[in-house]
């Protein structure tokens, strides 16, 4: 018997698979899908709880704290993504569930720094762990180097908008 795909898994497929258009236009794309929903996210949650739970972030005037969490939490994050992935693998999960078990571990990790945290990079981490399932089915360095790229956008607009803000005070 044929097991049917669900239109929501066809669609995240089509989405946020290997496709056929410039990496350039992927990695904006994918970036969105992340980035918008997480500071919505985080938004509401900050107001929900009157701003407590929500990570400090003091050296924000440093290019080095730039540079940390736009490229080196990025590389490192995404390189234990791997294993993570591949025991979470064993329990023989869709992609979707697989990608969402990731995403709750990380958020998990998270939580630890600050509870909004946690709640704002659910989805992402979602779909990093989803893009890196797809890339992985053509490569393993593909899987981590485009995944990568995209932690370190998603990073990179944020931290960047902080650092200049830092600037100005």
């Amino acid at each position: 018997m044929e097991v049917k795909e669900s239109p929501l898994v066809a669609r995240l497929a089509r989405l946020l698979g290997p496709t056929r258009q410039p990496l350039t236009i992927y990695v904006l794309k994918v970036t969105a899908i992340t980035l918008i929903p997480s500071l919505m996210i985080s938004a509401l949650l900050g107001l929900a709880l009157g701003g407590r739970g929500l990570p400090s972030f003091q050296a924000t005037g440093r290019l080095e704290w730039v540079l940390r969490l736009a490229l080196i939490v990025p590389l490192i994050e995404t390189a234990l993504m791997w294993p993570i992935l591949l025991v979470i693998a064993r329990f023989n999960l869709s992609m979707v569930r697989t990608a969402l078990v990731s995403a709750l571990v990380w958020a998990l990790i998270h939580s630890w720094t600050a509870f909004t945290w946690g709640g704002s990079i659910f989805w992402p981490f979602f779909v990093f762990s989803y893009c890196f399932l797809e890339w992985r089915k053509l490569s393993l360095p593909k899987a981590l180097g485009v995944t990568c790229l995209l932690h370190m956008c998603h990073n990179a607009i944020p931290v960047l908008a902080l650092y200049l803000l830092a600037f100005r005070r």
